[in-house]
């Protein structure tokens, strides 16, 4: 008797497992031995045999050979809309903590800014230099930003264009002081697609 697996599937957006996609959670029910509860589409937790994983590994991945296109795999940022980083005040702030707490179900909101200006010389901080340390101004305002694995787009920061910037907005203690940060999530040159 082999002790059964059990575990989660996340998968991208573009593949969700439940309504449209239901054909692959019955095609392996033959394989998964119980669905242990549905979440988001996007989610599943699940258990199977041992013995059974490379069988739903194969299953699996043609499935998504033959489902996907090259467009679907690419990365997508979800922006909840636009905001100018004058609006950033503590009026906004109060409000943001209003929407707490966040978790897998609660996302934080992510904003796009369009036509920022990086201030000052951006810096790649941590470890391996991945990170990206800088100051964005906008229509008279200002704040830190920090872009945690972001290091690919720091030529971007040199280049005194103006700079489109999906982020979420928090708040940054640091020895003592608090104050607010933008968590950058991704960026993109004003006139790049």
């Amino acid at each position: 008797h082999q002790r059964p697996l059990s575990g989660n599937v996340t998968v991208i957006h573009a593949m969700q497992l439940w309504n449209g996609h239901v054909g692959l959670v019955q095609e392996q029910q033959k394989v998964v031995r119980e669905i242990v509860h549905q979440r988001p589409r996007s989610a599943a937790g699940l258990s199977l045999r041992s013995d059974q994983l490379p069988a739903f590994e194969r299953q699996f991945l043609a499935w998504a050979d033959s489902s996907l296109t090259a467009d679907q795999l690419l990365p997508r940022q979800l922006i909840e809309g636009d905001c100018t980083l004058d609006t950033i005040d503590s009026r906004f702030m109060r409000f943001l903590g209003s929407l707490e707490p966040h978790g897998p179900g609660n996302r934080r909101p992510v904003f796009a800014a369009r036509g920022v200006q990086v201030m000052g010389r951006p810096s790649l901080v941590g470890g391996s230099a991945a990170h990206l340390k800088f100051r964005v101004g906008q229509e008279g305002a200002t704040f830190e930003a920090i872009g945690f694995n972001l290091a690919d787009h720091y030529e971007k920061l040199l280049v005194n264009q103006p700079l489109n910037i999906a982020y979420v907005v928090e708040e940054d203690q640091w020895r003592g002081n608090r104050r607010v940060q933008l968590l950058i999530k991704d960026i993109k040159l004003e006139n790049e697609q």
